[in-house]
């Protein structure tokens, strides 16, 4: 009895924290940001309700798979059955992913996937990789190039996002039967956004696949952080707080509302990282830590934010009880090795210094805050509260359930972040800067749920209220459009 009143009580919460926002952001008197700083922009004209209605019951119908499946489950003793429901959950969350952004105004909605891609004000990653011509000159020059950029998108990255962007050309020059085919799967709603480009610029097949296959490509590895996700948490807990953090990841709101960006594909290898830890922990395995080291190298040749995964990587196993001093300090060393191997063979094989773009990168993001200078005090507040926001005030909820009992990795990257924010490293749009360590808060969530034996509806419930604050935030601000 006590613990069904508690589970009401925290459904009635959820109710209620998810119906303030949205009033509060409706009647314009919660604040998006701090004011004359950095502000979440409102959407500029309504939704349209049948959109509005479709994706309602988009959410409504992942909530009522993930209520099945789950009571299939029970009580979560087959690997098969939890195999063949992962593949079942990366598909319909990828449907949840692709279609819950109809219910945005139109031109936030599904029309902003190339025009996000496109448009150098919101991305820049396609303007610039498009320009190369000779990508191992890029390479070349880019230390040096690198200095001279901006600090916002261009001049905060390593080259990996402007390569990614040039391959894909490449490939789709080379190949015009698969430009085709990318631009012909599209969905109408999608296309929308390149037939708005082709109005003021130039656009052959080949670039235009780009912009969709960019799109395409972030949205699935978003989806698929579903499979780390999962290895994550079950490498210290049971397969039911596993899947309970599998099933909330697809309807995270962050990970919907900024979209294409590529914030939302680097979950899957941060995840991936942390996985390998974990398990590498529990099996004293070398392979794994040496592996760790390698994505995190990946990592680091798109963004830096990579950098606090690896710190992060080194706590877990630094507060590894269950492995001795030495044996934990060998594993860690093997990540370094995996690093260095991966960096040192970057370098030599492209002979643009890794060590040196970093530099440049750093310096550029400590020049964006004299540039545009930030209140540290009122950011220090607003950015836990921007936090739990973007993860979905339901499923932060059950982290805070979780937290005492869930998966170490989800206290240290707590810690993480709160060093982060009061050391002053950043401040403003926290929302899409800390995407890749969000699975690791879902994974306290997972486990919240399972303390408390939640079950298919609490679960069911969960996801239905994350996706219902998507919608209202999708209704009513913007936050990856600019051009």
């Amino acid at each position: 009895m006590k613990r069904n009143a508690t589970l009401i009580g925290i459904a009635y919460c959820q109710t209620g924290l998810v119906a303030a926002l949205t009033w509060g952001i409706w009647s314009r008197r919660l604040p998006l940001g701090v004011k004359g700083e950095w502000e979440w922009p409102t959407v500029g004209s309504p939704s349209a309700v049948l959109d509005v209605v479709l994706a309602v019951l988009v959410v409504f119908g992942y909530a009522a798979l993930v209520f099945g499946l789950t009571r299939w489950l029970r009580p979560f003793t087959s690997k098969r059955r939890a195999a063949a429901a992962l593949c079942v959950l990366f598909v319909a969350g990828t449907a949840a992913q692709a279609v819950t952004p109809i219910g945005a105004p139109y031109a936030y909605g599904p029309a902003k996937t190339a025009l996000v891609v496109f448009y150098p004000s919101s991305n820049g990653y396609y303007t610039l990789g498009a320009t190369i011509d000779d990508p191992w000159a890029f390479l070349a020059a880019y230390p040096e190039w690198i200095k001279r950029q901006d600090a916002m998108h261009i001049g905060t990255h390593p080259p990996g996002l402007f390569l990614f962007e040039r391959a894909l050309l490449g490939c789709f020059r080379y190949s015009p039967a698969a430009a085709q085919f990318v631009v012909q799967l599209a969905p109408g709603p999608v296309f929308e956004g390149v037939k708005v480009i082709r109005q003021d610029n130039p656009l052959p097949l080949a670039e235009s696949a780009v912009l969709l296959a960019t799109a395409a490509a972030a949205l699935v590895c978003c989806v698929a952080t579903i499979l780390p996700l999962y290895a994550l948490v079950r490498a210290t807990h049971g397969p039911a707080s596993a899947w309970y953090a599998a099933a909330i990841w697809p309807l995270v709101p962050a990970t919907i509302l900024f979209q294409p960006v590529s914030d939302i594909a680097f979950p899957l290898l941060s995840t991936t990282a942390l996985a390998c830890v974990a398990w590498s922990s529990r099996r004293d395995s070398l392979g794994l830590a040496f592996a760790t080291g390698l994505m995190l190298a990946g990592g680091m040749q798109f963004t830096l934010a990579f950098l606090p995964v690896g710190v992060i990587v080194a706590a877990m196993f630094a507060l590894e009880r269950t492995l001795a001093p030495r044996r934990r300090l060998i594993l860690i060393v093997a990540v370094g090795g995996g690093f260095f191997a991966f960096t040192l063979g970057w370098w030599a094989l492209t002979s643009a210094n890794p060590f040196a773009i970093w530099w440049a990168n750093q310096a550029n993001h400590a020049r964006f805050y004299r540039e545009q200078p930030k209140s540290y005090w009122a950011w220090v507040v607003e950015n836990p509260l921007e936090l739990a926001v973007a993860c979905g005030l339901p499923a932060f909820l059950w982290m805070l359930v979780g937290l005492r009992d869930g998966p170490r990795v989800a206290w240290v990257t707590l810690a993480m972040l709160v060093f982060l924010t009061v050391g002053g490293r950043n401040l403003s749009e926290v929302a899409r800067l800390w995407i890749l360590f969000y699975p690791a808060l879902v994974a306290a969530a997972g486990a919240g749920l399972e303390r408390l034996d939640a079950g298919p509806r609490s679960l069911a419930y969960t996801v239905a209220a994350q996706g219902l604050q998507l919608v209202a935030l999708e209704t009513l601000i913007q936050v990856s459009l600019s051009f």
